[in-house]
């Protein structure tokens, strides 16, 4: 069996897998650059995630990412202003998870939607015929 026998294919199978997990945790130890995670733009993706994250579990199992999001707003608040990582002008005092959540994710989220206008025009309103629409004028 050229020098092959089961047991040493299990080991090298074996010795795959720990490679394997290894290299993984390895690579989820490193933290992201800082540019990538203090961006506004990033920090709306995450806060929007922990947003339907937070409606669907307890915000105790979502903590540590609040509190990372939390201090990458700050980090972003210093570099690029307030209102660019779309926080309010005045900086969050208590340190209660719920109060905390408010402040970085549900606040700005919700301030966010409040401004978005429903996109209909008075053209959408008209039924038009399929026959209208093929020929462009009514029939």
């Amino acid at each position: 069996m050229n020098g092959t026998t089961p047991s040493r294919i299990l080991r090298f199978f074996l010795l795959l897998a720990l490679c394997t997990l290894f290299f993984h945790a390895a690579a989820l130890a490193v933290p992201p650059s800082s540019a990538e995670t203090t961006s506004p733009v990033a920090l709306t993706k995450r806060r929007v995630r922990l947003y339907f994250e937070g409606a669907r579990e307890s915000l105790s199992k979502i903590a540590p990412q609040v509190y990372a999001l939390a201090a990458a707003s700050e980090r972003c608040r210093i570099s690029d202003g307030s209102k660019a990582c779309g926080l309010p002008e005045t900086p969050q005092n208590s340190t209660g998870l719920k109060e905390v959540f408010d402040y970085y994710v549900k606040g700005p989220v919700d301030a966010f939607l409040a401004r978005q206008r429903v996109g209909a025009s008075k053209s959408d309103w008209t039924w038009q015929t399929y026959s209208t629409q093929e020929s462009g004028s009514p029939r």
